[in-house]
């Protein structure tokens, strides 16, 4: 009677086999990895930027509360012109201009109102998803923190020669101390506006800041204002946001 018989030499890779199987059996499947400090402090990282990102969202209440401020504006003026349409057949061409001057006034401010709603809000808030609108104004989504303080002087300027010219209308009712004061607070006004705007004009110089040139290379292929493939020289050749915008229209003519 013949038995089989296994040598140990046959049997070892069996049983390695077998303990192999064993061991894959026993361990779980797809045990995740233990974290490092380094991802979990990425995370933590992300999550703060996320949060700090997120408190833009305190500052859209202001922006809804300027519509409060623009409807209190647009109030006193149909006050006024009311006031102004009863009352100009008494009064003389020296009450008219003034209040006339003074609705002026007032429809700067509303304009004013407007710009720093709405390009506040797209600077620091979200972007305006209106862009496909058919009334949607070209400056509008298109004004930075640098238009905007431009524009808040040049508005401030001419507000202040509104009132400087009703001032000089009713010359006679004043004394020069007050005539002079007005004159001074105007002139501090213009130099101001002057000097911020060259400040600006010189930090947009060609050169003077690749970081943001690229920014705007970007923005303006993301705007369609010009096709990607033509957006890397002109980035190279330090074109402004204006030029990028102008190109970008006589594209769309052409086409």
């Amino acid at each position: 009677m013949n038995k089989s018989s296994h040598t140990p030499s046959d049997s070892r890779p069996e049983r390695q086999a077998d303990e192999a199987a064993l061991k894959a059996a026993a361990a779980p499947p797809d045990s995740p990895r233990r974290k490092s400090p380094v991802s979990r402090a990425k995370r933590l990282e992300i999550l703060f930027e996320r949060l700090f990102f997120s408190t833009r969202w305190f500052v859209a209440p202001i922006y809804v509360g300027l519509i409060g401020a623009l409807v209190i504006v647009v109030g006193k003026f149909l006050q006024m012109l009311i006031h102004l349409l009863f009352g100009c057949w008494s009064q003389s061409f020296d009450e008219v201009s003034v209040q006339v001057l003074d609705l002026i006034d007032l429809a700067l401010l509303a304009n004013l109102v407007l710009i720093v709603m709405f390009a506040g809000y797209e600077n620091y808030v979200s972007r305006l998803d209106l862009r496909e609108h058919t009334d949607f104004p070209r400056w509008m989504g298109h004004v930075t923190f640098s238009d905007i303080k431009i524009k808040l002087m040049a508005s401030i300027v001419a507000m202040s020669a509104i009132h400087l010219l009703s001032d000089f209308v009713r010359v006679d009712e004043l004394s020069n101390r007050v005539l002079a004061w007005s004159l001074g607070i105007h002139m501090a006004f213009v130099v101001s506006a002057v000097l911020m705007a060259l400040m600006e004009r010189l930090a947009e110089c060609p050169g003077s800041n690749a970081q943001a040139q690229e920014i705007t290379a970007l923005e303006a292929v993301e705007e369609g204002w010009i096709a990607p493939e033509r957006a890397e020289p002109r980035r190279r050749e330090g074109h402004r946001e204006e030029s990028w915008r102008q190109e970008g229209w006589r594209e769309g003519e052409g086409r």
